[in-house]
């Protein structure tokens, strides 16, 4: 078993398995990463472990990637992989739908991600805060999935799109198909993402969103497109319509 030694949920129950045990970790650990810090195309980090030290590059963004790296970093050793691992990540094109990037219409950064999950939403939008500099960053979010259209996590919502400049916000995907009590409030998610300082919009379908969008975005910005669906084919009409000059519009 390979465990995040960093989190107490996994230590509460550690004792009770009953298999080899290999921890990764911040601190302390037999794989510890140290020293993330953006790169051109990624990040870079050290993995240090009982036998070696190792500065490593992965092809991804956000500090959650380089644990995920040591995490197989882990695996590798424990099977005896016999691989170069810095290649392997150097030559690692991600996962579709994982910060993909689909585009840069009038360097503008359109990305494609997977995250529907309020942590996972919150990880990938600081992840591209961070690398924003002094553009900015717009959060587009379609509630699609089983939980994110369900209100069990509304307020989980609201703090992960506090991490953005501007927020278009989807109406749920097929809402009607839940009890009126279970659904998630979009409208309610905008009011209270506007209340911590976020451009926040709620938009009818994908139209309306590359509308919004196209007014407000500039060069140098990041649009972060978050579905887990195909979002009314909005990947290619948004590029589209970023790409195409103001007077044909």
């Amino acid at each position: 078993m390979i465990y995040n030694a960093d989190d107490l949920n996994i230590l509460s129950i550690l004792s009770s398995a009953r298999c080899q045990k290999i921890s990764v970790s911040a601190h302390h650990g037999d794989f510890v990463v140290r020293d993330i810090a953006p790169v051109r195309d990624g990040i870079s980090f050290a993995l240090e472990s009982k036998t070696k030290l190792q500065k490593l590059e992965i092809p991804l963004f956000g500090e959650y990637n380089a644990f995920n790296a040591a995490y197989v970093c882990a695996v590798a050793q424990a099977l005896h992989w016999q691989i170069d691992i810095a290649d392997s990540f150097k030559k690692f094109l991600g996962v579709k739908r994982r910060q993909e990037i689909i585009g840069q219409p009038n360097d503008i950064l359109v990305i494609e991600d997977f995250a529907h999950h309020p942590s996972a939403v919150e990880q990938t939008l600081k992840t591209f805060l961070k690398r924003k500099g002094q553009h900015k960053l717009h959060a587009v979010f379609e509630p699609r999935s089983a939980t994110s259209r369900r209100s069990i996590f509304q307020e989980d919502y609201a703090k992960a799109f506090s991490n953005t400049d501007f927020a278009y916000i989807a109406v749920p995907f097929n809402a009607q198909a839940l009890p009126v009590e279970q659904r998630f409030s979009s409208e309610k998610l905008v009011a209270d993402i506007a209340k911590k300082g976020v451009v926040s919009f709620l938009c009818a379908d994908s139209q309306d969103i590359i509308t919004n969008i196209k007014k407000n975005a500039e060069s140098g910005d990041i649009v972060l497109v978050m579905s887990n669906g195909g979002f009314d084919g909005i990947y290619e009409k948004l590029l589209n319509v970023l790409m195409a000059d103001p007077a044909q519009i």
